[in-house]
């Protein structure tokens, strides 16, 4: 009877055993923070309504990009604090003509560590002004789990030669922090239109990375008109899906879904006017934390044979 005991124990122990899953709520946002004089877009009076509009929507983690004017990223982390002790800002790059920062910043709810950063070495016109980067930080979640982010905003225009070699850098720096069972997600304006499906599978079979469909009435996150707010210096085109979330399960059965485009709606001057020239995307991530599947042979203890008669 105790040995049949001591197998059943076994047996579920070499079972995978499966906790509860945790839905992880994520917003990405290029804020078009760039600051004078490279353009006159009421930077300012945009960032001072930041913090009130991301408390509304409430996720449980935020990434930024283009967010360039220091002293405003300084005040949203601060104002948001409360609501996201945890935060992430990728060091400057060294270049002589690096004037500005990578504009990348993260905040969570949960508690996060950097991994790794790269600067990208390859850029285009005035992206080079910038240390256009990648940062990639380990979330742990309230479950258990836990699941790797990559924050990033890719070279801009018809560049997909650049684009591709900073995919290649993003591709090395998450094989080299990847740990098998944890899933890993690159988040950013990617500047690669989802609605163009050459560049964007291409892409995706070179991260070896998948992505779901956007949900919603708004197929486009970038190109709308803001006429009455402020400038658009590349203009109006016929809209682009270029803010991505892309998913490396990784061994997990992480699922990324309801990804939607989420306008960000102020009040300047007189106008309801949408804050940044993108819209936010959001998706919801469900990471389910799961104890090793199966015992090696050295673990299990041996079964002894009775010898009484």
């Amino acid at each position: 009877m105790k040995i049949f005991n001591l197998l059943v124990i076994l047996l579920s122990v070499s079972l995978p055993f499966e906790v509860n899953a945790h839905e992880l709520s994520v917003l990405t946002w290029n804020t078009f923070l760039v600051p004078h004089p490279f353009n006159n877009t009421k930077q300012e009076e945009r960032a001072d309504l930041f913090s009130k509009k991301l408390q509304t929507l409430n996720r449980d983690i935020v990434f930024f990009q283009e967010a360039f004017i220091d002293s405003k990223r300084e005040l949203v982390m601060k104002e948001l604090a409360p609501l996201y002790p945890y935060s992430a800002v990728p060091k400057k790059g060294d270049g002589l003509f690096k004037f500005l920062g990578s504009g990348l910043f993260i905040l969570s709810k949960y508690p996060m560590k950097i991994l790794d950063q790269v600067v990208f070495e390859d850029c285009s016109g005035t992206d080079c002004f910038a240390s256009k980067s990648a940062i990639i930080v380990e979330l742990t979640l309230p479950n258990g789990g836990q699941i790797q982010m990559i924050d990033t905003h890719l070279q801009g225009w018809d560049n997909f030669d650049i684009r591709k070699k900073q995919l290649l850098q993003i591709k090395a720096m998450m094989k080299l922090n990847a740990k098998f069972g944890i899933a890993q997600v690159l988040v950013g304006d990617l500047n690669i239109d989802g609605n163009i499906k050459s560049e964007y599978s291409s892409a995706l079979g070179l991260m070896n990375m998948t992505s779901t469909p956007l949900e919603g009435r708004l197929g486009a996150s970038n190109g709308f008109s803001t006429e009455g707010c402020f400038n658009t210096p590349g203009g109006i085109n016929n809209g682009e899906w270029i803010d991505h979330m892309w998913l490396n399960t990784n061994g997990t059965e992480a699922v990324i879904h309801s990804k939607k485009v989420i306008p960000i709606i102020g009040h300047l001057g007189a106008s309801d006017c949408p804050l940044s020239d993108h819209y936010a995307v959001e998706a919801f991530i469900e990471v389910k934390k799961i104890f090793n599947k199966q015992l090696s042979k050295s673990q299990i203890p041996k079964v002894h044979k009775s010898t009484r008669s």
